[in-house]
This record gives structure tokens, C-alpha cells and sequence, in this order.
């Protein structure tokens, strides 16, 4: 090649790199455009099965170890009694996702169906979502919420949709002792410009009709409210006109307001306050719904955490994934002092490890049960660390199906026949069937405005 047009050549190609970089460091366009394009041919490479309905791998992990168990109660004697509460991938059932009852042994009691296909039809298909925030009622109905979805609803014990509200509802969900559910909400909002915008909204519903209450924003009311950019708008780029945030900047996770029971505990916060959890800021924090002021708020020392509680002992527990460490813990911080502890640690334990996603809950005997979601399985651990109950989804010889939901219950927890239901092609046992109950939608709700 002659030596101008190698260089002519060369000069093109260090001038598109460049080109390449300079709009990838600064995020202009068309970078957006070509990383998501990347990002689509990969996700279609991986997932082809899953999109033909092969098979459901957006919702399959590498199970912990080959040689698992499906249900193992290592020790009777030092697992807590009562119930076992399972929201998890069911492929082999009546639906894709469904959530299970299981006793101290691993015996099925009872099987919910929870199907995204029926409650939002001709939506995404089920395979496509994730089934998150799954919480039981005595009356053996659940309140659920899917990830990568458009809805919450509130299912009977069969299944049976009782309310479905429509709205970008994702992860976990917090009750209160008054009737009433927390969830985040991604909304579509637009500016006085006319410029559309997401907002991330906590949202407050009624459980016995999905009907929304207050919301309360966390950039207009929280961040732009009260001028908290320092703190909250960490992930933001680079410009001279306004706060541009970048990348997935919040990715609110869980909220739950402080229950009354425990509010002596916590003398700096006052009952249904709002325990918040911000991924992307390595933050939890505590608000007030009434205000939308911040009381309280701590970054790190846990990495990507989900599933702050409160508990009875004025600590906050938190299950800190340690994305892309390897190992994850569950810690305890004093929101007094801002010290913190490590109450299990998955390097030393089994290998306890969900890189995302995940739920945890201490039971009253001092375990902690725990919703390894990104392994496939559910743990529940003594004082000492050693796990002494387990639930494996295995799907097959390698992998597992996620479980989004562990929760340990009191025998008394269901009413007297509330989880009697019409037989299920997996379950055999004649029962009876449920009293005719009404649908109520919720969808044609606009949302109150914030107070």
C-alpha cells in the first residue's frame, strides 16, 4: 500500500477511535445507541431458548453444588418451627412462578399459581419478568410484584386475581400494621418544557382494593425537595443547564415503614417511617411519608445491598450481596452510632453468595432464614452460621430456579381454611373449593397526589 493511503488509512482509523472514545467517555450520542444495540445481540445470544419458550433461562442460576438435595432439615431440633414460605420458579407446575408452603420437613402444604400471562394479557410473556415481591396474608391471599412488569396485584389462595393494579410497580414490598402496602413505581412523568421523564415514586396502596393512596417522589420530593444532591445524585454527568443523572443511578429496591411494635427502638424515628434502600448509592435510609424528610441515611459498608429491616433491638439488618466479591453477608448497622457488624458471612459459610436480588428475614429462635436468589435456593441458619433447613429449586443436573422469596411463618399465621383451594394438577388432595370471590381493577386509578 503506498505510504499516503496507509497513512490516510491510519489517520481515519485513530480518528474514529478517538471519535469512539471521546463519546463514550462523555456518553454522547450515538454511543447509547451502539451499547444498547451490543447489549441486545448479547442478551438474545444468551436467551434465544428462553424467547422461543424452550426453555425459562432468564430465570435459571448455577445451582451451589451438583450433588444437592432438593429439601434437607439437617437439624430438627435447632431449625425454627412452623412454616416455610417459598416464591420461586415453579416451571413444572400450573404456572411459571408460583410460591409454595412447606413445613419444618420440606412437605408441601400448599401451592399459590402466580401467573404474569393471565393477570396481564397479551403483556410480556411470563418468562420475560421476574415474580419479586411476594408477601402472604392470613387470609391466604398474596400481594405480588414483578420486576421487568406493569403491575401489582393481590391473589387469592388459588391463584384468582382479586385486584390487579397497573403500573410500573417493581422489587420488594413493604406492609403496614394499618391495611395498607409500600412498593416503588417507575412513572413516566412530563416537564413543564414538555420533556418526558422516569421518576422513581413510593407508593402507597390499600390492600383490600389495590386502590393508591399518597406517593411521594424521590427526585422531586426528596432530592430536588431539600437540595440533597451532594448525597443522592452521585451518578450524575457532567453539565452546565441541570442535575443529569447517569446510568441506573437509584435503583430503588425496597422500602418499609417502621411498624408501631418496634418504633420504641428507633426514639429518633416515628412510627410508619420509611426504611428505603438505594442500590446504586450503596445507601438505606429512613424518611418520613408525611415531609418526605430524610432522618436518617448511611452509605456502605455493604456493597449493591438489598433488604434492610428493622429490628427489635434499635438496629437496622441488612443483606449486604457484595456484588462481585464473591461472597455476601448479612449485616447489622446501629442507626445511632453508624457501627456495624457481621451477623453471617457467606465466605466463611457453605459459600452463601447472591451477586443480586436476594431476601433475608431473622426469626423469632434467633435464625435467619434467607432467600439466596441468585443460587437458586433458600438457607435457613442458626446463631453459629451452620445451616440447619434448605430448599434447592433444582431445575436440572446444573441449575437451579431463582427463588425471590423465603419466609419463615408461624403455625397460626393462616386463618382457619383460608388456604383451601380446588386440586391442582400437582396436587392430588381433594380440597375444597374457595367461595366465589369478585375481581376488583384498580387500573383505571390515577395516582393521588402527594401528601
Amino acid at each position: 500500500m503506498p505510504r499516503p493511503l496507509l497513512a490516510f488509512v491510519a489517520s481515519v482509523a485513530f480518528l474514529a477511535y478517538a471519535l469512539g472514545y471521546f463519546t463514550s467517555f462523555k456518553n454522547l450520542p450515538p454511543n447509547s445507541v451502539i451499547v444498547s444495540a451490543h447489549d441486545t445481540a448479547v442478551d438474545l445470544w444468551l436467551h434465544w431458548k428462553n424467547d422461543l419458550g424452550l426453555a425459562p433461562t432468564r430465570l435459571l442460576v448455577p445451582a451451589a453444588r451438583p450433588e444437592r438435595d432438593l429439601r434437607r432439615t439437617s437439624d430438627p431440633a435447632r431449625a425454627a418451627p412452623g412454616y416455610r414460605f417459598i416464591a420461586a420458579l415453579t416451571p413444572k407446575r400450573d404456572s411459571l412462578a408460583g410460591a409454595l408452603l412447606l413445613d419444618q420437613s420440606g412437605r408441601e402444604l400448599h401451592y399459590w399459581p402466580i401467573d404474569y400471562g393471565k393477570l396481564a394479557p397479551g403483556g410480556l410473556s411470563p418468562s420475560n419478568v421476574y415474580l419479586h415481591g411476594t408477601m402472604p396474608l392470613p387470609d391466604g391471599s398474596l400481594i405480588v410484584v414483578f420486576d421487568n412488569g406493569d403491575l401489582m396485584a393481590r391473589l387469592g389462595p388459588c391463584g384468582e386475581a382479586l385486584w390487579v393494579n397497573r403500573g410500573q410497580f417493581h422489587h420488594a414490598l413493604g406492609l403496614s400494621d394499618d391495611g395498607t402496602a409500600w412498593a416503588w413505581e417507575y412513572q413516566e412523568r412530563t416537564t413543564a418544557d414538555g420533556e418526558k421523564v422516569n421518576k422513581e415514586m413510593i407508593v402507597q396502596v390499600e390492600l383490600a382494593s389495590g386502590r393508591r393512596l399518597r406517593q411521594i417522589s424521590l427526585e422531586d420530593d426528596i432530592v430536588d425537595g431539600q437540595a440533597l444532591h451532594g448525597r443522592f445524585a452521585i451518578l450524575s454527568q457532567e453539565s452546565a443547564e441541570k442535575v443529569a443523572y447517569c446510568c441506573d443511578h437509584f435503583h430503588p429496591n425496597d422500602v418499609k415503614p417502621l411498624p408501631p411494635a418496634l418504633a420504641p427502638a428507633f426514639p429518633m424515628f416515628r412510627p410508619g417511617d420509611l426504611l428505603i434502600s438505594l442500590r446504586s448509592l450503596n445507601m438505606i435510609a429512613v424518611i418520613d411519608p408525611g415531609t418526605a424528610q430524610v432522618k436518617w441515611s448511611q452509605i456502605g459498608p455493604w456493597h449493591r445491598q438489598h433488604d434492610p429491616d428493622f429490628m427489635p433491638d434499635g438496629t437496622i439488618s441488612v443483606l449486604n450481596n457484595n456484588m462481585g466479591l464473591g461472597a455476601s453477608q448479612i449485616v447489622v448497622v446501629d442507626p445511632k452510632t453508624g457501627g456495624v457488624r457481621i451477623a453471617f458471612d457467606g465466605a466463611t459459610r457453605d459459600n452463601f453468595y447472591t451477586w443480586r436480588r436476594g431476601r433475608h428475614q431473622w426469626l423469632p429462635n434467633g435464625n435467619i432464614m434467607i432467600a439466596e436468589t441468585e443460587k437458586g435456593r433458600a438457607i435457613e441458619v442458626d446463631p453459629t452460621g451452620e445451616i440447619v433447613w434448605q430448599y434447592n429449586n433444582v431445575f436440572d443436573e446444573a441449575r437451579n430456579g431463582v427463588v425471590s422469596e423465603a419466609l419463615g411463618l408461624p403455625s397460626d399465621f393462616f386463618a382457619e381454611g383460608a388456604l383451601s383451594c380446588a386440586p391442582s394438577k400437582a396436587d392430588p388432595a381433594p380440597t375444597a373449593a374457595v367461595p366465589g370471590r369478585k375481581r376488583v381493577l384498580a387500573t383505571e386509578l390515577s395516582p393521588s397526589p402527594t401528601q
